[in-house]
Parts: C-alpha cells; sequence; structure tokens
C-alpha cells in the first residue's frame, strides 16, 4: 500500500472543496512552494496566486518519524463566506488536524487501554455488574452463548467477519479482523481457564454484594475485611475483563442499563439495588465516565487525523459510482470509526494501514446497498464486476458488442446467469426525469400508453355516434330497432337476419325488407352526405 503521504498528495486536488454557485469546485493546491515554507508550514500569502490554498506538507516514508516535522496536515485559508458552509466548514476543520506519528497513535492508543482498565474497575466493583458477568462467562462455557459474544475477536466473529468480508469482494478484511483475538498465545485451554477466574471472582463479588445490601438496608456496613475483600476481587475481575477483551457491545450494554438507572434522586435506590454505599457507588460510577470521557476523546483524535485518508479513498470510487463524493466519504468515515475501535497497536501496524481495509469495505457495501435504485444483493456485486469487467474487454478488442455467451466463455459463468446479471444491473431510468430545454416536460409524458384512449378516436366515436342518432331518428321505431340489432349499434354485438326475425316474430326475409328500406332512407342525400366523411 501506498505511504499515508502518497494517499494524501492524491487526495489534494479533490480533499478541500468550496461551495460555489451551487457546486462544488477543488481549492487546488499550491505546488509552488519552497522546501522552507514546507517546513515551517507556512508559505508566503503574496508569492501565492490567488485562489489557491496553503499546500498539504509531505511527509517522506524513509525519513525516520522522529526527525519528520510534527505540523504534516493541510491547513486551509477559507474566504469570509465559507465559514458559513457547511462542507467547507468541515473540510477545514479537517485539513487542520496532523498528521500522527507512530509514537502517537502507540500513546493514544495506550492511553484507551489504560482507560477501558479503569472503565472495567468501576463495572466490577459494582456486585450486581459483577454477576452479569459471571452468568456470560458460564454461558460461554456450557455453549449457551457464543464466545464472540463476550469476547472481542472470539473464533465465531471471525468466521463471520470473513464471510462478511468475502460477500463484499474485501477477503482482506477478514484477515485483518484475525488479529483482533484476545491474544496469540491463549489457547482454547487458557481462555476456559480465564472464563472459569471470571465465573467464580464475579460469583462471589455478587454474594459479597448481596450480604453487604442487607447489612445496608439495616443501617449498617459490613466490617472493613469485606470491604478490603472486595476491593481486591474487583481488581481481580477488572485485570480478567481487560486480558480477555470483552466484546465492547457487551460493555455498552451494561453502561446503558446503568444511565437507565442513574439520577439525582435514584442514587440511594440504585445503591441498595447494586449492593454499595452510595459514597463507593459514586466513585465507582465516576471512574466509569472519566473512562468513557478518555476513551471517546483519545478515539476522536484518531479519527480526526485520518479523515483525509478517507478522501483519499472515497475519490477513487467516485467514478464508477452514482453516490456522491459527499456520501462516499461519510461511508467511509463510519468504516474508520470501526477500525479506530479495533486498531491494537501491539499487531505492529499503524492506524492508516489497519483502517485502509475498513474504509474500503464500508465504501463498497454502500455502494452495493445504496448506489443502485434496484439493489443487487451483495454475494452478486462480485459477480456483477467480474462480468462486466470481461464485456468492456472483449467490446475494446472486438470494436462492437459482445455476445452473452462469449462473456460466458471468458468469464467461465454460465450464459444464463451472464444474461441475469446484464439484466440486473441495467440501471432503470426514472419517468419523472426531466427532458427538453427547460425540463419542464418528464419522460412519462413522452411514452405512448397502449391502453389508453386516443384523443382523436375518443372525438371522431362521438362525433359517429351522434350523427348517427341523427341519421337514424328519421327512420320508424321499428327501423331504427332492427338497423341497431343488425349492425350492432349501441350494443354489445350484432344479430342476424334469423334472430332478429325470431324476436319480432317474422321471417328472415321480412326483415331483410325493411333492412333494405331502411338503409335506402339513410341513403338519401341529405343524410348520407354527412355518414360518408367517416368512411375510410
Amino acid at each position: 500500500m501506498a505511504p499515508p503521504s502518497d494517499l494524501l498528495r492524491d487526495a489534494t486536488e479533490e480533499a478541500v472543496f468550496e461551495r460555489r454557485g451551487g457546486g462544488f469546485e477543488p481549492i487546488f493546491v499550491d505546488d509552488t512552494a519552497t522546501d522552507a515554507e514546507f517546513e515551517s508550514g507556512q508559505s508566503s500569502d503574496s508569492a501565492r496566486p490567488q485562489g489557491t490554498r496553503v499546500s498539504l506538507q509531505p511527509e517522506d516514508a524513509s525519513e525516520p518519524e522522529a526527525k519528520r516535522p510534527a505540523n504534516t496536515g493541510a491547513t486551509v485559508k477559507a474566504e469570509a463566506g465559507a465559514s458559513r458552509d457547511l462542507v467547507g466548514t468541515y473540510f477545514s476543520q479537517m485539513g487542520a488536524a496532523d498528521w500522527l506519528t507512530r509514537d502517537e497513535e502507540i500513546a493514544l492508543a495506550k492511553r484507551i487501554e489504560d482507560a477501558q482498565e479503569g472503565l472495567l474497575l468501576g463495572l466490577a466493583r459494582i456486585p450486581s455488574v459483577a454477576g452479569r458477568f459471571a452468568q456470560w462467562a458460564r454461558a460461554c462455557m456450557d455453549g449457551q452463548l457464543r464466545l464472540s459474544e463476550l469476547i472481542e475477536g472470539g473464533a465465531s466473529e471471525e468466521t463471520a467477519a470473513g464471510t462478511d468480508a468475502d460477500e463484499a469482494g474485501w477477503s482482506d478484511v477478514a484477515a485483518e479482523r484475525a488479529e483482533d483475538a484476545p491474544d496469540p498465545a491463549l489457547g482454547n485451554e487458557d481462555l476456559m481457564v480465564r472464563l472459569e477466574g471470571v465465573a467464580k471472582l464475579g460469583e462471589e463479588i455478587a454474594a459479597l454484594g448481596k450480604k453487604r445490601a442487607a447489612a445496608l438496608a439495616k443501617g449498617r456496613d459490613v466490617g472493613k475485611p469485606t470491604q478490603t475483600k472486595l476491593r481486591k476481587l474487583a481488581a481481580a475481575l477488572g485485570a480478567e475483563l481487560a486480558a480477555l477483551r470483552v466484546n465492547p457491545d457487551r460493555v455498552a450494554e451494561l453502561l446503558e442499563t446503568l444511565d437507565a438507572a442513574r439520577g439525582p434522586s435514584k442514587t440511594n435506590a440504585l445503591a441498595l439495588q447494586v449492593g454499595l454505599p452510595v459514597a463507593d457507588l459514586r466513585q465507582s460510577l465516576n471512574e466509569i465516565d472519566r473512562g468513557r470521557r478518555t476513551i471517546r476523546t483519545a478515539r476522536e483524535q484518531m479519527v480526526k487525523a485520518h479523515l483525509r485518508l478517507v478522501v483519499s479513498i472515497a475519490r477513487k470510487y467516485r467514478r464508477g459510482s452514482s453516490l456522491d463524493l459527499l456520501d462516499l466519504i461519510q461511508e467511509g468515515n463510519m468504516g474508520l470509526m470501526h477500525a479506530v475501535e479495533k486498531y491494537n497497536y501491539r499487531r505492529g501496524v499503524k492506524i492508516a494501514t489497519y483502517a485502509v481495509w475498513w474504509i474500503r469495505q464500508s465504501i463498497a457495501r454502500a455502494i452495493a446497498d445504496q448506489g443502485r435504485t434496484i439493489r443487487i444483493p451483495v454475494h452478486m456485486t462480485e459477480t456483477a464486476n467480474k462480468v462486466l469487467r470481461e464485456q468492456r474487454k472483449l467490446q475494446q478488442m472486438e470494436g462492437r458488442t459482445p455476445s452473452t455467451g462469449e462473456i460466458a466463455t471468458r468469464t467461465g459463468i454460465p450464459a444464463a446467469r451472464v444474461e441475469q446479471v446484464l439484466s440486473m444491473v441495467r440501471e432503470p431510468t426514472s419517468l419523472d426525469l426531466p427532458v427538453g430545454e427547460d425540463g419542464d416536460t418528464t419522460l412519462g409524458e413522452l411514452i405512448e400508453a397502449p391502453n389508453a384512449i386516443d384523443p382523436q378516436a375518443a372525438v371522431e366515436a362521438s362525433s359517429l355516434q351522434e350523427i348517427v342518432g341523427e341519421a337514424l331518428s328519421a327512420l320508424t321505431p321499428r327501423e331504427q330497432h332492427i338497423l341497431r340489432m343488425r349492425f350492432g349499434i349501441g350494443g354489445a354485438t350484432d344479430h342476424t337476419l334469423e334472430e332478429i326475425g325470431q324476436m319480432f316474430g317474422v321471417t328472415r326475409e321480412r326483415i331483410r325488407q325493411i333492412e333494405a328500406k331502411a338503409l335506402e332512407k339513410l341513403r338519401h342525400p341529405s343524410r348520407g352526405h354527412k355518414l360518408a366523411t367517416f368512411v375510410d
């Protein structure tokens, strides 16, 4: 993979934009800045052409990190009006964040790790919470709960992650996620021992907590030895949970339960419920809150420092996607946040190296899910890409559109499957699509409706009906009735002479004579010329 500096330099033409006239324009990078200006992070405004912006300071991948300048970010000079634009403000703030060195990343990761340990210790000091951890550990040991539901990076999670990544076309993500196991040297036997330890510690803390809650309900507390034992057990449980790397979803579930039970008027009731004095409960909650704030702040710093990496990756997907660049960046940012949550500095890689696959997968999945009017299943995306890629190659080689059989031969996919894929990838056209110079007409208005009534035919039919009725009015009622039945005028069908004769109780010959006489009357010039206009 290209070094972060290359990724960022590639993104400079499109990483920073301004809103002008309803559209986005790139703020071009000043390539004329001197090395000294780069090193100082400044450049002369007088030497810079109007409309350009401060360039992104390059980072030499071969240079030791200790010698790299501290400010490796892009500084944007926003115009007066740009600060009011949300998009411009976002890109300005994004460019202001410095790229983290390896040492800075490790320091932030250690800060998060320490905060997580403190948070888990605060949770372990609450007897009811410790009991929940014990229940989950027992459930994992008994096979009632999947390992991945309690421990981050469990075996089943790795398998699911690999399947999910393969479906999206990013099998490398599975390899990256597989590194998230609690400890490479931690085998199944050691894992069971740790789970047993969590279960025993949690159960003992919960039992002592119930004993303490009973004492507190009577207005007294347990003795100092019991309190000391509780603190030691909580410290041991917190260390075990940190070593196992408890699934963040489980921790979040406990935190949500505590948050729902917290409040100025609920502290005393919560203290009795969990089996702690009010002062000890407040101390545990404060420790939990402090850990949450530290984790959130450190992760935000990591994310902000790598927002430009997301832009660099997102712009590569813009050409082949119907999603807007900002939508791609948003999806990539979510992938970056997941990467920061999963990042383990002990693996020896930088956040940028680890996050690339998460960002790519997040963007690729968003394109597959949202990039089309009719969604194509994720498992079909890779097949569709393969078919379209071979179709383009054959079209360039042969100078014509290849047949389904030719594509099937090149790809090894059955012809019926290729036909299905090609029909799926055809993008539908909206009937509400504006057409014409003014765009005041939609495509749907120009498409013929086969079942609709032709206005001209409707007018002609109405006129014919009116004139025929006027002509028939000159006949006797009997003659009118016979002609209407004979030719189906005003009825569903016509009738034979025999049928009409039976209805009137006369012979078919008599009906024929009446018909001939009536038609002769209609041929009179006063009436015939009007009817003649409808004869083809």
